[in-house]
């Protein structure tokens, strides 16, 4: 009987990466992965090992070789594919989307051959055999979210590579924020060069986010800042404390959400400050996407005496209310405070999901100043509101703690939108949940979400869809969780807007509870 090893090892070899987005044009680099013991499983081809370009290599390559079982590496070809701005895309062309295996296993597949190909983020390869087909409707990918399924299903190996850049990070308002860089490249929007120096984004003493268009070398730098955390459905505040109404006409200050793994609108909403490019025309405008829907769009013009000035929308399921108020506020204290208000109730409305906040500053058609002068912004402070949330809150003692699987149920005492999961961690642990499920068997409601690791603000996990939890109805709870989370160690909790109750627990290690409820945040 064949051996079968009980796991496959990768060993990963980072060479010579120059040029990332952090960095310089690349000179010579590749990604590369070796695969140990993979030919003594039951697979009838393999994978022995791949490398790829770094990011941001134009030219850029994904090599690699192959080892069969029996007959000629030759009898099989690879798909391959590149995920740039949240979308996949077949390489090296429409026309030509397989690359041929060598007699040798030897294989080279070319994966920039247009747009910003050098930017992609992750690399995937499926090995089939040479006679394999699949419909173009299903094989060929332009954009789309998600790799082809039957070939996931059918390819004998398949790999995916992640070279996604490391981000320069910044504490503002209490959150953590990536900064957008593009070295040598142009990006959207504009396009633009974004550096993520001192000189374009920094966060004062006082705490104070400072954004700056700037020249170095005949080029212009714009500044974008994105939040690591997703929010959801609540109240979005930005106190500028920048004469935005004075900004020149080819300079845009947005203010928005943005979703990368969502296609079409991104779940994209957004308070912008720009003239594009005409000296008289409005310089301010509040905008639900898609932007050329008519009534996703309110313009307007604002006139300021002071650098002071907040801007927000409160976004939930049935509507989006925006607002601009003078001077610092949370809510204006009379009407005379309130700039501009719009409430758009239309059919555009995102559901949450993992869009994160986004602060930028940028050049309109990459045209630069008209006036030739750099530009600067400050944001005083960012604040998020959540909608009515369910928040058990932190025990005062939340030991012992361990990870498994928590029922119970939950009964809110007024109605709530839920998109997001948050669990506490004990105190230096990686405390996270990596399953959840609530659902009413009654109302046919549900909705799961599951864990992505421990990227970006992994103790948040997603719904698959925004749930309403309705006020006096029951529901259960499903939650599985990871390393150390908080613990309630009781079998009902009373909360703000509800309660929760824990009809079991199992440990990690087989044990059985009844008074083990995890310490988590619904939103």
């Amino acid at each position: 009987m064949m051996k079968i090893l009980s796991c496959l090892v990768a060993v990963m070899i980072v060479v010579s990466v120059f040029g990332s987005l952090m960095g310089s044009q690349p000179e010579v680099a590749a990604i590369c992965f070796d695969f140990i013991g993979i030919e003594e499983t039951q697979k009838a081809a393999w994978f022995t090992h791949v490398e790829v370009s770094s990011y941001g290599s134009w030219p850029g390559y994904l090599k690699g070789k192959i080892e069969v079982k029996e007959g000629s590496p030759a009898n099989y070809k690879i798909a391959v594919y590149i995920l740039v701005g949240g979308g996949w895309w077949t390489k090296p062309y429409w026309a030509s989307p397989w690359t041929e295996v060598k007699e040798d296993g030897n294989f080279s597949c070319l994966i920039t051959t247009g747009g910003q190909d050098q930017l992609a983020t992750k690399i995937a390869a499926f090995l089939v055999p040479k006679e394999y087909e699949l419909p173009e409707e299903e094989l060929l990918r332009s954009g789309e979210q998600t790799l082809p399924e039957k070939l996931e299903e059918d390819a004998v190996d398949k790999t995916i590579i992640d070279r996604s850049p490391k981000l320069r990070e910044i504490e503002f308002s209490g959150y953590t924020w990536l900064v957008k860089n593009s070295s040598d490249w142009e990006v959207g929007p504009g396009p633009n060069y974004f550096s993520d120096s001192d000189e374009n984004i920094r966060v004062d003493d006082q705490g104070q986010l400072h954004l700056k268009i700037t020249n170095r070398d005949g080029k212009w730098y714009c500044a974008e800042v994105i939040s690591k955390r997703s929010f959801g459905y609540g109240k979005y505040i930005f106190y500028l404390a920048s004469r935005v109404d004075q900004l020149d006409k080819n300079v845009v200050l947005g203010l928005f959400t943005w979703d990368d793994t969502c296609p079409g609108n991104h779940r994209e909403i957004d308070i912008e400050f720009a003239r594009w490019g005409a000296e008289e025309a409005e310089n301010a405008q509040y905008v639900v996407q898609p932007w050329d829907h008519p009534e996703n769009r309110h313009r307007f013009n604002i006139q300021l005496s002071e650098n002071y000035s907040t801007c927000s929308f409160d976004w939930d399921s049935e509507s989006i209310l925006f607002q601009s108020l003078y001077g610092h506020y949370i809510s204006p204290p009379d009407e005379s405070y309130i700039i501009e208000s719009w409430n758009y109730t239309g059919e555009d409305i995102p559901e949450p999901g993992s869009e994160n906040t986004r602060i930028n500053l940028w050049l309109f058609n990459g045209n630069p100043p008209s006036d030739s002068k750099e530009v600067e912004v400050i944001i005083k402070k960012f604040e998020f509101i959540p909608t009515r949330i369910f928040d058990t809150g932190e025990p005062e003692n939340p030991y012992p703690s361990i990870s498994g699987m928590h029922n119970g149920t939950i009964k809110p005492n007024q109605t709530i939108n839920v998109s997001k999961l948050y669990t506490y961690p004990c105190l230096g642990t990686g405390g996270h949940t990596e399953f959840a499920m609530i659902w009413n068997d009654t109302i046919k409601d549900c909705a799961v979400a599951k864990w992505n690791g421990y990227v970006g603000d992994y103790n948040t996990i997603s719904f698959n869809r925004a749930l309403t939890l309705e006020e006096g109805v029951i529901y259960n709870y499903t939650i599985r969780t990871g390393s150390y989370p908080q613990i309630h160690h009781t079998d009902n909790l009373s909360t703000p807007v509800g309660f929760i109750t824990c009809s079991e627990f199992i440990d990690a290690n087989g044990k059985t509870y009844h008074d083990w409820i995890p310490a988590i945040r619904l939103e």
